[in-house]
């Protein structure tokens, strides 16, 4: 029956050892979902030679690229600073160059590395700790050690 009980404990230290193992993937899944990314978002200002100033996404202008920074329609743009709408495109095709596109990038952080650091870590602590919790409780139950010394009874 001792024997019984040697290879029950070593059956134990070996799927706690495996437990331990998935952790590192537990932990290695957090630090890349919580990897740091940003992103940017645009203003655009139209200035024309006239003096007329507007933002373009406000107005009924379509994109001609759509990834950003956008670029817009080049007969509506000297429409918009012509006339003051962006429809008459068709009385527009004749006309110079009458504008100039300028636009401003901000950057937004979403997350940090910081903010990776410390989520993986609170990881790290939580998994050790529940996975500690369920060893002594396996200990307490199948050798009778005492749950909080670990010392037989």
């Amino acid at each position: 029956m001792k024997r019984a009980w040697e290879i029950l404990g070593r059956l134990l230290k070996v799927v706690y050892v495996l437990f331990l193992l998935f952790g590192i993937g537990v932990v290695w899944y957090i630090w890349i979902s919580y990897a740091p990314y940003s992103y940017e978002t645009y203003n655009y200002l139209v200035q024309c030679d006239n003096g007329k100033r507007f933002d373009p996404t406000s107005k009924p202008i379509d994109k001609t690229n759509f990834t950003e920074p956008y670029t817009f329609d080049d007969l509506q743009l000297k429409s918009e600073c012509e006339y003051g709408t962006a429809y008459y495109v068709g009385w527009s095709s004749k006309l110079a160059k009458n504008y100039f596109v300028t636009n401003q990038a901000h950057s937004h952080a979403v997350r940090t590395v910081n903010d990776q650091i410390k989520a993986t870590l609170l990881g790290v602590v939580v998994y050790y700790m529940l996975l500690e919790i369920v060893r002594r409780i396996i200990l307490y139950i199948f050798l009778g050690r005492n749950f909080l010394t670990l010392k037989k009874k």
